[in-house]
């Protein structure tokens, strides 16, 4: 029996390092503008990444050899939402920025950068810049300022929102 619940918590365990919680966050605003009280909800929740690769950072590598991976003049790279969810709406844009998303970003990859393998694996490397981003998802309501009743929720998603100063360059082997 103390065998059998020995590899039941290892395999547990197991399952448990691989798997990645992402939690959903939610803020809510009311906001009055004209005859209209608005009701927004803005929901985050998972993690798609999009990544960038700066094609003039290629080069192949041997093992054993050196080998230098730069640029030779700055590139800038960017991503922006999928969709505006914000509706046009101003105090949409500050919940956005109070769950840390934005609707665009860019980073450069300045000439100062530079990796240098010797040891690694033999193939195709380059630099890519990363954007991780959060899914997002408005409910927005809206009811006369005198009345107590919301009508339809107007629902906007977005496939990917980038996370506000989230983007980050890496190095990558692409190719053998």
């Amino acid at each position: 029996m103390k065998k059998s619940g020995i590899i039941c918590l290892l395999v547990m365990s197991c399952i448990a390092i691989n798997c990645r919680v992402v939690s959903a966050q939610s803020i809510t605003i009311e906001k009055t503008k004209g005859k209209y009280t608005y009701r927004a909800t803005l929901t985050t929740s998972e993690e798609p990444l999009t990544k960038r690769p700066i094609y003039s950072s290629q080069a192949a590598h041997k093992k054993g050899t050196t080998t230098t991976i730069g640029v030779e003049e700055a590139k800038t790279t960017s991503t922006s939402a999928s969709v505006d969810v914000t509706a046009g709406f101003d105090f949409i844009d500050k919940l956005e920025v109070k769950l840390g998303v934005t609707q665009s970003c860019s980073y450069t990859v300045s000439t100062s950068v530079s990796y240098t393998l010797k040891k690694e694996r033999s193939g195709k490397y380059r630099i890519e810049v990363w954007y991780p981003g959060k899914v997002e998802t408005l409910k927005l309501k809206k009811r006369l300022k005198d009345s107590r009743t919301y009508g339809n929720a107007i629902i906007r998603t977005s496939k990917y929102t980038p996370i506000k100063n989230g983007q980050y360059k890496k190095l990558v082997r692409y190719a053998d």
